[in-house]
């Protein structure tokens, strides 16, 4: 003859048992009634959070997860056509547009001298220097004329050429064939300066980024780069976060967070999004899913902690749940199965 006992674990065990979904929902709805701060110490949850906060535990983290999901993420973003205005609402589109219109940029009083300005001179002026010796190039006919060589050798034959016929005349001849030959050389060089300007200012930008690039592959541009770079490294470093906060409060925060729920939103119902989200699902799921809490809680360290607290909690959920009268109901039924 079956016992009370063996009765109550088949009506628990069995594979549809009313029974067992009747005091699953019990639990479920006696947790859900309970008041957060009832169910949850925040400062023991806060406690147990920081302790776990150990170089190995935040290493393998990301290690094991941040790592790998960047690179999916990277993957995923190099391969799609989703462009950033297919995550943003039209209506958020034009208010950021309003925003970064009548937004004041901040003022960084903090960042004022970041930079030193001798290292950043040393490091330019090269670059200035190649940019004034193209110019001059140009100035001078470097690019050269077809047909009875360059502007300033024509010029010079000019001014030749007349002296020449101006020394068989009277004084005042030469006198004034050399105010005419000055005005003409003036016009020459004048046309030939504003040709130059307008052909350097045409090519001008690659004619510095090619330099600049050249300056940084150079060993004395990467020695001052690296210092330039860790000035401002250490000038942010030595900053206040009262400074940074003086900038962020000129900021329209409360604008953005407005737009945040709209863009949100509208973003998970691209699939690209949903793509990564699922995806970031199952790859934790993949790598964590065989796992149990309890290994998961006992490889940071945090197991006996979080289980004394879960058994206090819990004990206080059990006894407002088993005092309930729906629970004597179901214990009732329970044993008279």
């Amino acid at each position: 003859m079956e016992s009370k006992k063996d009765r109550i674990v088949q009506a628990l065990s069995a594979t549809e048992s009313p029974l067992r979904a009747e005091g699953v929902a019990l639990a479920v709805d006696q947790l859900l009634d309970g008041k957060l701060a009832d169910v949850v110490d925040l400062s023991e949850v806060a406690a147990l959070v920081v302790s776990g906060l150990t170089h190995a535990n935040v290493e393998r983290v990301v290690a094991r997860h941040v790592k790998p999901g960047w690179e999916r993420y990277s993957r995923l973003a190099a391969a799609t056509n989703t462009r950033v205005e297919t995550l943003v609402p039209h209506a958020s589109r034009e208010r950021i547009r309003e925003l970064a219109v009548t937004t004041r940029a901040p003022a960084a009083k903090w960042a004022d001298g970041m930079i030193d300005p001798a290292l950043l001179r040393r490091l330019l002026a090269p670059v200035w220097m190649n940019l004034l010796v193209n110019f001059g190039k140009r100035v001078m006919g470097g690019g050269g004329e077809s047909g009875g060589g360059s502007a300033t050798s024509r010029v010079a034959s000019s001014i030749a050429g007349r002296l020449g016929k101006s020394v068989q005349n009277r004084a005042e001849k030469l006198v004034d064939a050399g105010r005419t030959v000055m005005g003409g050389l003036g016009a020459e060089v004048e046309r030939r300066v504003q040709a130059a300007a307008r052909e350097f200012a045409e090519g001008a930008e690659s004619l510095f980024r090619d330099a600049l690039r050249d300056r940084m592959a150079s060993d004395e541009g990467r020695e001052l780069l690296a210092r330039i770079t860790g000035g401002v490294v250490d000038h942010v470093m030595s900053v206040p976060l009262s400074a940074l906060q003086a900038d962020a409060d000129r900021l329209p925060i409360a604008d953005v967070l407005d737009l945040v729920p709209d863009i949100v939103s509208h973003a998970a119902s691209v699939e690209f999004v949903q793509g990564v989200v699922l995806g970031e699902i199952s790859a934790v799921i993949a790598l964590e899913g065989d796992r149990t809490l309890r290994e998961l809680l006992a490889e940071a360290g945090l197991l006996e902690p979080a289980r004394a607290m879960m058994l206090q909690r819990g004990s206080s959920i059990v006894q407002g749940l088993v005092a309930s009268e729906a629970f004597g109901g179901w214990l009732e039924r329970l044993l008279d199965a």
